[in-house]
């Protein structure tokens, strides 16, 4: 009997470890793998601390490269999110979202505020049902 419940245990931590190994991961923490160049890596850091874009570490340039390198198409939002960090700003309106990251903004002096009154560029990343529909670049 003993021999039989050690069995049924060793079956089961197998089915169990097989079961959590194939599973869809959940969490939306979004790991870089190697494939991506240092320079991509070096591009999202530059991005993420420039998060008002006061700092011209973003451009349009840089957004297409990011776009392109991380196959961000095909990335759902809070994927995106964790990649290139938290957008600017959040528009809602006929079941579609925008997410918009700012760049080339002009900004108060030291560099911390970006200015209403000024000329700015913006990445405007469209979503439909989590899926995205189109990527723009627009100044104003």
């Amino acid at each position: 009997m003993t021999k039989k419940v050690g069995l049924l245990s060793r079956f089961m931590t197998i089915v169990l470890i097989i079961n959590n190994s194939c599973s869809m991961r959940t969490d939306t923490k979004f790991e870089l793998g190697e494939e991506v160049s240092n320079n991509v890596k070096n591009i999202i850091t530059e991005w993420k601390r420039d998060s008002s874009g006061c700092l011209n570490l973003r451009n349009k340039e840089k957004g297409e490269l990011l776009v392109d390198s991380l196959n961000l198409m095909m990335k759902k939002r809070n994927e995106i999110e964790n990649i290139i960090g938290k957008p600017n700003k959040i528009l809602y309106g006929d079941e579609k979202e925008i997410i918009r990251y700012f760049f080339n903004s002009g900004c108060t002096p030291d560099r911390t505020l970006m200015l209403d009154s000024v000329d700015y560029c913006m990445m405007d990343i469209m979503f439909k049902n989590d899926s995205i529909i189109d990527i723009s670049y627009t100044c104003q």
